[in-house]
């Protein structure tokens, strides 16, 4: 197959997605990648080739990025929706847009095309933040338009698949779109019995921003005698503040690289996955592939990879509750649970050409 690749993203869970198919659709098909300079790239992946859009975006203050997201950036998609057209892929993935969330790409598009929907643009539908204040709520007011954009860009996409069964349900109760449900690299197998030794760390991966929940998992391990948290995530500007208000009685690691996350789940005995309604949670799959027992919410994806009791326990938004329960099991010198996901990207990627293929 022919196929074109368009996303606009920086490093974390969709990004991941991304580099992960297409290092399978490389083995066996011609794929050709779109981007905006503005995106990170991807890694390792040698494609036929890589087409960069410049935007010349330059300013980063509310009313120019407002200006360029309702403008410029709309005419830089339908460029490259008019130059994926002329070249007759057979199909197109369209993969989220940071500016949009649901790209313009999606609204000139006549290839046939498939829309990788991860999450909504949530600062119009979740408490993102960790105060507000005027700023935030003038910014919010300013920022009203990109909310319709992203509703009506998603409405125009062929066919979409939701990354998980949660994701599925927000996308029918805000877009009003069906989907199929392909989870990131999740394959379940059949239940393996783990014993691991108690090393008494935790470790917490993700952005650090109120919605991965890191500071819920500080009050968590509060008072809870050996045990030792580390959070491993790009920091950001809010949490530089948020942490001067706070005591942090944690670790943090200001890292995005992967050897060394992989280097953290394989060291640490419990995983943090506290994240405010998560999409999936591909750093909550990662831990459950490299033996963390995993602790966690009951809320958005992450009972679809967390099976209580079996690989893991989940607890209701309540600090109290998470702190007895991980209080509990941290006295243990041993933890058994089952293993029962392995990753498997070949598959993930096989079930998105599969849809393609029911839908010619």
């Amino acid at each position: 197959m022919k196929i074109a690749i368009y996303y606009n993203l920086k490093k974390g869970g969709a990004l991941k997605f991304l580099e992960e198919i297409l290092t399978v659709l490389n083995r066996q098909h011609y794929v050709d990648l779109y981007t905006l300079d503005i995106a990170d790239k991807p890694r390792g992946n040698n494609l036929n080739q890589i087409h960069t859009f410049a935007t010349g975006q330059k300013t980063k203050n509310i009313f120019s990025n407002t200006w360029f997201i309702l403008t410029k950036l709309k005419r830089i998609n339908q460029k490259i929706a008019h130059e994926i057209d002329s070249k007759k892929y057979d199909l197109a993935i369209i993969f989220p847009c940071l500016e949009t969330q649901s790209p313009y790409i999606l609204k000139f598009l006549r290839t046939k095309n498939i829309y990788v929907f991860t999450e909504t643009k949530r600062e119009f539908y979740e408490e993102t933040r960790f105060r507000q204040d005027i700023k935030s709520i003038i910014t919010k007011l300013i920022r009203i338009p990109i909310k319709y954009i992203d509703i009506n860009n998603c409405k125009r996409a062929e066919r979409i698949i939701a990354i998980s069964y949660y994701c599925s349900f927000i996308l029918k109760k805000i877009y009003q779109r069906d989907s199929f449900v392909v989870h990131p690299g999740l394959d379940d197998s059949r239940p393996i019995p783990i014993k691991i030794l108690n090393k008494h760390n935790a470790i917490s991966v993700g952005q650090l921003s109120k919605i991965k929940g890191h500071d819920f998992s500080i009050r968590q391990i509060k008072n809870i005698k050996n045990i030792k948290l580390e959070i491993i995530g790009r920091t950001t500007k809010e949490w530089e503040r948020h942490k001067n208000e706070t005591s942090i009685s944690a670790t943090i690691t200001n890292t995005e690289n992967d050897l060394i996350v992989t280097k953290k789940y394989k060291k640490s005995t419990f995983y943090l996955s506290n994240q405010n309604n998560e999409p999936f949670g591909i750093a909550t799959l990662e831990a459950s592939i490299y033996n963390c027992f995993i602790v966690g919410v009951n809320n958005g994806g992450t009972p679809e990879i967390v099976r209580h009791g079996i690989n893991g326990f989940l607890y209701p938004k309540n600090t109290k509750t998470a702190h007895k329960i991980l209080k509990k099991i941290n006295k243990n010198k041993v933890i058994g649970f089952y293993r029962q996901t392995k990753i498997n990207w070949t598959k993930t990627t096989n079930k998105i050409l599969k849809i393609n293929t029911l839908h010619a």
